[in-house]
């Protein structure tokens, strides 16, 4: 008699951990998915600079070297 009480009880168990094990593989099915569509995207904005980007240079010039002395003259002014 006990074994017929017990058997609903392990069976409901069961359901539970298949249940369980059915929706753990669809997550990991699901964030794989999204971590691939994540990556592909990621390469083909690394691949392809702007054109505005290209276009762009920084130019670092020494005040030293390129600017034109100057010099400072006094005057007394005429009377």
């Amino acid at each position: 008699m006990q074994d017929d009480e017990s058997e609903p009880t392990e069976l409901k168990e069961v359901v539970e951990v298949v249940t369980t094990a059915k929706l753990m593989t669809k997550v990991v099915t699901a964030a794989a998915t999204i971590t691939v569509v994540a990556t592909a995207a990621a390469l083909t904005l690394t691949t392809a600079p702007s054109a505005a980007r290209r276009r762009k240079g920084v130019v670092i010039r020494d005040t030293e070297e390129t600017g034109t002395p100057s010099t400072i003259i006094h005057s007394e002014p005429k009377s």
